[in-house]
């Protein structure tokens, strides 16, 4: 079901079939993928109004009971991101009286992406094979960019941050026509109902300039990773040595470091990047909130100072563990204090 125009509240009554019915082809396993597990997130207690929907309408089956199981939300007109690698305060309520556990996905087309950017969100090869599948709909075909974790009854999401599109690109500034997603848990057995609610959620994206200012030794970088994405992906920040060298007056690297490069020929600066923070994987599905500097090559710690700055992306492999880095398009400035 899919809820047009700019209602503050939203709520599903989801009639429940028989226990034990929703098996692994559930909702939560279509919309969030395999092996998601459910995390839970709560905030302090909140008050909040509720429209209650039917969603169910069917008629009743043998062996269920009669009742109705409530989820809901309570959300702003227009989600707002500073830049695409900023959170926005999304603060998503799931009603007190609700009787389902809520998970809130931001999703949005391809078509929308489309309209709005002139671009698939997806690489030309990739897209390519894509668009070549039997059936495929640009309308139809949503890239996941944010999700909550378990949001129980009276607690909300208090913000929702943006993932890099497949391409590995962020996305543009400009306003977007994107939906949210409501798939609702059952409290006591952390199994997922059958239903699923969807409401059109508007959001913007004030700037293309991505400026992060350190907190203390920590980068406030707030990324998600897509379900969709398939993998673990590690990221990381990182300048040229050139670039370290420019605002820092050193480069940073032990004597050994630098003998080596004066000995080989053709040797640049400019293309050598140093990592100066960098997150444990994050599975499909999870979150970057934040990452601490780590020391340079000499073991100091990074300056302070303005640099240009890359968001580097490494897929990780779930055998051998060894990364691999995927295409680079975020570029960043670092504000060290």
């Amino acid at each position: 079901m899919k809820r047009r125009g700019r209602a503050l509240a939203l709520a599903a009554a989801l009639l429940m079939l028989a226990p034990g019915a929703a098996g692994a082809g559930s909702v939560a396993e279509e919309t969030l993928g395999k092996g998601f597990e459910l995390e839970m997130q709560v905030s302090p207690p909140v008050k909040t109004e509720t429209l209650v929907v039917n969603m169910g309408g069917e008629k009743p089956r043998p062996g269920q009971k009669p009742g109705a199981n409530v989820v809901g939300i309570e959300v702003p007109a227009l989600l707002v991101f500073e830049s695409p690698l900023s959170a926005s305060g999304a603060r998503l309520y799931n009603p007190v009286d609700a009787t389902a556990i809520a998970v809130y996905q931001l999703r949005i087309s391809v078509a929308e992406l489309l309209r709005q950017a002139g671009i698939t969100g997806y690489g030309d090869a990739e897209y390519e094979a894509l668009s070549a599948v039997e059936g495929f709909d640009p309308e139809r075909s949503y890239i996941v960019l944010s999700q909550s974790k378990g949001i129980p009854p009276g607690s909300c999401a208090q913000n929702m941050a943006l993932g890099t599109l497949p391409s590995g690109r962020s996305l543009p500034a400009g306003r977007y026509q994107a939906e949210l997603v409501i798939v609702p848990f059952d409290p006591q057995t952390r199994r997922s109902m059958m239903l699923s609610a969807v409401i059109e959620l508007p959001f913007v994206i004030e700037s293309d300039l991505i400026a992060l200012e350190t907190v203390g030794r920590r980068v406030p970088l707030s990324l998600f990773n897509p379900v969709d994405a398939r993998r673990d992906l590690v990221y990381s920040v990182q300048l040229s040595q050139a670039e370290l060298e420019r605002v820092s007056g050193s480069p940073h690297r032990t004597q050994e470091e630098l003998l080596a490069q004066r000995q080989t020929a053709g040797f640049d600066g400019e293309y050598e990047f140093i990592s100066v923070c960098e997150s444990k994987p994050v599975p499909p599905g999870g979150y970057v909130e934040g990452i601490e500097l780590h020391a340079l090559p000499d073991d100091e710690p990074l300056p302070p100072g303005e640099y240009s700055a890359w968001l580097v992306r490494y897929g990780v492999d779930a055998v051998s563990g060894e990364k691999t880095m995927l295409e680079v398009n975020t570029q960043l400035r670092l504000l060290v204090r």
